[in-house]
């Protein structure tokens, strides 16, 4: 997939047999995470078992796409060719709402540099980069205003 303003290629995410469901899922628009049927934990990244139990128990569940800023950084530096039209841009941890030990690495859109913080809340989106569909978080102006 080429970017405005280059013809450089994004690095692609890489589907696995235990990721697929993720990436299926953000293709219409639901934020999915492997779950435990034993010890009823949710899990990210997935795998072949429950990283809390080790039960291979384990089914997909839709989640709220609801939770906070838990860390975050701004890439100023280039770091592949790619994403030069995108700097400065924000990479965040997120913290689900579903469970205090479940994170995700993905990118803060919609918020200015200085405005983002740590317990922001924030909520999903889904971005359409050729042909991935990814999740990327922005500030939850619904959660703010019912606070």
């Amino acid at each position: 997939m080429s970017v405005a303003g280059n013809n450089i290629s994004r690095p692609r995410p890489v589907m696995t047999s235990f990721s697929a469901f993720f990436w299926e899922g953000a293709k219409r628009g639901k934020l999915m995470l492997q779950f435990c049927g034993v010890c009823h934990c949710f899990q990210h990244p997935p795998g072949p078992t429950c990283s809390h139990c080790g039960s291979d128990a384990i089914s997909n569940r839709q989640v709220s796409g609801e939770g906070k800023l838990d860390s975050f950084t701004v890439v100023r530096h280039l770091f592949h060719p790619a994403f030069a039209d995108d700097l400065p841009y924000i990479v965040a941890r997120v913290q689900l709402e579903e469970q205090a030990d479940v994170f995700l690495i993905t990118n803060l859109r919609d918020c200015a540099l200085d405005a983002a913080y740590v317990g922001m809340p924030v909520s999903v989106m889904f971005e359409t980069v050729g042909e991935d569909v990814l999740p990327q978080f922005r500030p939850s102006v619904l959660r703010k205003v019912a606070q």
